[in-house]
């Protein structure tokens, strides 16, 4: 009975660490909402609706994002997130990662 419990305990353990949904729901409690702020940044390359997509999920990957938002029409990446967590820096270089340049100049 006793190799039972302990194989369900680790068998629990294991999938709770390797379910993303639940790392998630973890890096979201962390966030402090009062301190959430959001940037605009000016982003060149965007030529359709897919490249917001790519910039949108692409940003929020990052731990302390809340929102993100873009548009190719505007050349504008609008994002919400902690600075406790992630840096302008941090999602700059996350959206140049995919393959947009951000302009210094908001």
């Amino acid at each position: 009975m006793k190799k039972i419990f302990l194989f369900t305990t680790m068998l629990a353990a294991i999938i709770a660490c390797n379910n993303p949904q639940q790392k998630a729901d973890t890096a979201v409690a962390a966030i402090d909402s009062a301190r959430v702020t959001t940037v605009l940044l000016k982003v060149n390359g965007m030529t359709c609706t897919g490249c917001e997509q790519t910039i949108r999920k692409a940003v929020k990957e990052l731990p302390g994002v809340t929102e993100a938002n873009a548009s190719y029409t505007d050349s504008l990446a609008t994002i919400s997130y902690d600075p406790g967590i992630s840096t302008v820096d941090e999602i700059s270089k996350k959206i140049e990662d995919v393959g947009y340049k951000v302009l210094s100049d908001n």
